[in-house]
């Protein structure tokens, strides 16, 4: 697929990176993100992507954006969703269009095999709200002080996460599964993604996993020893003992932390065992953005005819961009629920009551 275009002047084509271009896209990612592990980089582009797609000016690469083909659960069922990461442009070529172009390409490359959905992370949702994303999750980070926590009693029983090898995750997989089930918008993680764990966290990453009868734990502990706090990278837990047990497990630490942090879809649990006080910390921060790519296979994954709903498209992908209306992403907040109190002026959508969004798969 190759692609030509012309933004005020300024002619290219845009077309999948050949793997003898990788290296310039490796020079743009350490450029843009600051992270200078090329190998990691490399590795990435070469093993995790599904494809890589670049905007070059003449023989230039002026821009990438890497794409992940996976599934989501989505009102009950999987559904396909393309996943938009690694977005970057040379610092020469930044402002002239080319990531946004690059977007709209990919976007209009899903709508073609009819994509419902398109989900990315970002750590500035305004830049890819105003092409019609928004932010369909939230993430709290809790973090709580683990001599407080240590004083409590009936918080459960430690010793019901076991210890296993990290390669031992069927389990674990099993569990995930089934905690997505009862969710909106999760990723399934593949086999290849179990097994490449590390790399996905990164290549610094040193983990261990616990696992429970109805949870598991995968502690992270390069960066707890890097942040003096032990570091939670993914706790899936499906009842409330398991939700204790792993508190009594964190308790049991405190003689090499003084504090543990995890990011949990609400702080409920905590709420209700009091333990949000003078010694314990929640943060709100952004998840995920979705947006709908094909509207009649979005309205078949919901069940409903969106019809009746005004719709814009600031890039013109999934409709025409009217003057108003909901953009592809503030429909996704408006089917899920996204929001305690919508807006006055948003209209209702006649569509079963789903669970709340959340979503922890990096990609």
């Amino acid at each position: 697929m190759t692609t030509s275009k012309t933004l005020e002047n300024l002619r290219f084509e845009i077309k999948p990176v050949p793997r003898e271009r990788i290296e310039d896209a490796v020079n743009i990612w350490v450029l843009s993100f600051g992270d200078l592990r090329r190998s990691f980089w490399r590795d990435y582009a070469e093993n995790e992507l599904d494809s890589l797609l670049g905007a070059f000016v003449g023989d230039e690469l002026g821009a990438v954006v890497g794409v992940h083909d996976f599934e989501t659960r989505f009102f009950g069922k999987w559904v396909p969703c393309v996943g938009i990461a690694a977005v970057a442009s040379s610092p020469t070529r930044r402002r002239q269009g080319l990531v946004k172009a690059l977007l709209t390409e990919c976007l209009k490359s899903a709508h073609r095999r009819k994509i419902p959905l398109s989900m990315l992370g970002a750590s500035e949702p305004a830049i890819y709200e105003q092409m019609g994303w928004a932010v369909s999750d939230w993430h709290y980070s809790l973090e709580l002080d683990l001599d407080h926590l240590s004083r409590l009693s009936g918080l459960g029983i430690a010793e019901h996460y076991a210890i296993v090898a990290n390669n031992r995750h069927e389990k674990a997989a099993a569990l995930r599964e089934r905690w997505l089930a009862g969710g909106n918008l999760g990723i399934r993680r593949s086999e290849k993604r179990w097994q490449r764990l590390t790399s996905v966290l990164g290549p610094d990453f040193v983990w261990q996993l616990l696992v429970h009868q109805d949870g598991y734990i995968i502690l992270d502990l390069s960066k707890s020893k890097q942040r003096e706090k032990l570091v939670i990278a993914e706790w899936v837990y499906l009842t409330d003992d398991a939700f204790k047990d792993g508190l009594a497990f964190f308790a049991n630490m405190q003689n090499q932390y003084e504090r543990v942090e995890w990011v949990d879809s609400t702080p409920e649990r905590l709420l209700q065992l009091g333990l949000v006080n003078d010694w314990n910390v929640v943060r709100l921060r952004t998840g995920h953005l979705s947006r709908i790519v094909h509207l009649e296979a979005f309205e078949k994954a919901i069940g409903t005819s969106l019809s009746a709903v005004s719709m814009r498209d600031p890039i013109a992908v999934t409709c025409q961009n009217n003057n108003d209306g909901l953009t592809p992403g503030q429909i996704i907040q408006l089917a899920t629920d996204f929001w305690t109190e919508p807006p006055k002026d948003w209209p209702t959508l006649n569509v079963r009551r789903v669970p709340r969004a959340f979503t922890t798969e990096r990609f």
